[in-house]
């Protein structure tokens, strides 16, 4: 069985689109869990009316809103399936390719399936393919084939893929053996489970063929662009990840140069988000997270990814005047 775990919140105009499609486009059996963090408006009357309509569906509720991440990490808690996949409530699913995904994963020996996905601007726009650099990231580890088993070394640079939940499907005891956790922060709650997924697999299976269609807001107003203070959270997020490589030694040897860079593009990418009154916070924060990275680290870095180290030997400088790149 396949579980869907789908963290709700003001839901009310979208939420019985994306369900009504899990249960039409997916044929393979499943139970879809809803966790309702603290809506407002007629989503808990929406999911009413679904349980109604479908067998599978069990609805959970926050008494108070705690962010997307927080209700995935109550919906893996009450998973019953022995696969799971972390979807949202306004985006869709295509039809047929989680099952022709879950076909390859229960003949493999892989912890997870690993997807591309597509996107639209708009519930009805017309869908597009990913990110520029995930697709090239993607076609360097793929080289043409439809599907194929790897582990990390083969395809670390996925570790930088923009960090989404929807295009993983894990085996649920996998997940659970990893303590797969998303980061109870307004923004970026999906960071540390990209991580900690990729980082502990000893097999990962990647399908050439994507089951997400991301839908983004025609009028912007959504998480991603998010401007207020709750943009700094995503410091939080990044300390969360940090802590996996703070627990092992080889993870850090082999992988961080990657954080390093990804941690880069990232404050890059935000510190064109954040309203201008909480920018020199925000600076403050990007030396502070870098602060901790040590010489080893940064030689490290410098071997792998030399344009990221002269990035990064300036930021450690602000809080390490004696340090010599």
């Amino acid at each position: 069985m396949l579980s869907i775990v789908i963290p709700v919140h003001n839901a009310e105009y979208h939420l019985r689109e994306t369900v009504e499609g899990i249960f039409r486009n997916i044929s393979y059996e499943k139970e879809v869990i809803l966790v309702d963090d603290a809506s407002i408006d007629a989503t808990r009357s929406v999911m009413a009316d679904l349980s109604k309509q479908f067998k599978g569906i069990r609805c959970f509720f926050h008494s108070e809103n705690k962010g997307a991440g927080a209700a995935r990490n109550t919906g893996l808690c009450e998973v019953r399936g022995e696969f799971v996949l972390f979807f949202d409530s306004d985006d869709l699913i295509i039809e047929g390719a989680v099952d022709r995904t879950l076909d390859i994963l229960e003949t493999s020996d892989a912890d997870f399936a690993f997807t591309p996905y597509r996107y639209s601007k708009g519930r009805s726009g017309v869908a597009g393919g990913m990110h520029t650099r995930d697709g090239q990231l993607w076609a360097s580890v793929m080289q043409g084939q439809s599907k194929k088993e790897i582990d990390l070394d083969t395809g670390a640079c996925l570790l930088t893929f923009t960090n989404y939940p929807w295009n993983k499907i894990l085996r649920t005891n996998y997940a659970r053996e990893i303590g797969l956790y998303f980061s109870e922060t307004p923004v970026n709650n999906d960071i540390h489970a990209h991580w900690q997924c990729l980082l502990g697999a000893k097999n990962i299976l990647m399908v050439d063929e994507a089951f997400c269609l991301h839908i983004v807001p025609e009028d912007g107003n959504n998480i991603t662009n998010m401007h207020d203070r709750r943009r700094l959270a995503v410091f939080q997020a990044l300390d969360d990840t940090e802590t996996l490589f703070n627990k092992n030694p080889e993870l850090r040897r082999k992988y961080y140069y990657h954080f390093a860079e990804f941690k880069v593009m990232l404050m890059k990418w935000a510190r064109d988000r954040i309203e201008a009154r909480h920018k020199a916070q925000f600076n403050e924060s990007v030396y502070a997270s870098f602060g901790a990275t040590s010489f080893a680290d940064y030689l490290n870095i410098k071997s792998q990814k030399p344009k990221i180290a002269s990035e990064v030997s300036k930021l450690i400088l602000r809080q390490h005047p004696s340090f010599s790149a």
